[in-house]
């Protein structure tokens, strides 16, 4: 299944998530140098960890009353140590990436403006002048980043051809 919020839970009580990653091999992966529960070869329902993965209603990621998520086991047999307990750290866990993912503004993004529908302003201020330099700034520093990356790249396929 592989949806946002995946995380491996072990029998010692440890969750595993990393934001970005919501493949539980690529967290496996990333972890099981960490921790020996990891590295089980045990058939379920015998196995150390567990594949969980926490989903909001109908996939409205932008639901963030984590209390109305869904908690999973992407296991096709559950591992005989699975308890509540594991459900509530695998909750906790869902906490804490949320306050590494939700780092813009919730409402703004259930609620997006359209640019062309907002009224100009009657006299343009410094303000405005301000933003408007951000923007171009930003502007010639992706042109700069592309530019150059473009150009590496055709350089090292005529020069590796």
């Amino acid at each position: 299944m592989c949806k946002a919020f995946s995380c491996l839970v072990t029998r010692g009580n440890k969750v595993y998530w990393k934001a970005g990653v919501d493949s539980h091999e690529d967290i496996l992966n990333l972890f099981k140098d960490k921790d020996s529960n990891l590295s089980d070869i045990k058939p379920p329902p015998l196995n150390t960890f567990a594949r969980i993965e926490i989903v909001p209603p109908k996939e409205d990621y932008l639901n963030n009353d984590f209390s109305k998520w869904k908690y999973q086991i992407d296991e096709s047999i559950k591992p005989s140590f699975l308890s509540d307990k594991h459900e509530d750290i695998c909750r906790e866990a869902l906490v804490e990436w949320g306050r590494v993912v939700y780092t813009f503004n919730i409402e703004e993004a259930k609620h997006p403006i359209h640019p062309f529908k907002i009224a100009p302003p009657k006299k343009i201020t410094k303000k405005h002048i301000d933003l408007l330099r951000n923007a171009a700034s930003v502007r010639d520093s992706v042109r700069d980043s592309m530019g150059a990356s473009v150009r590496d790249s055709m350089g090292a396929s005529v020069w590796d051809s």
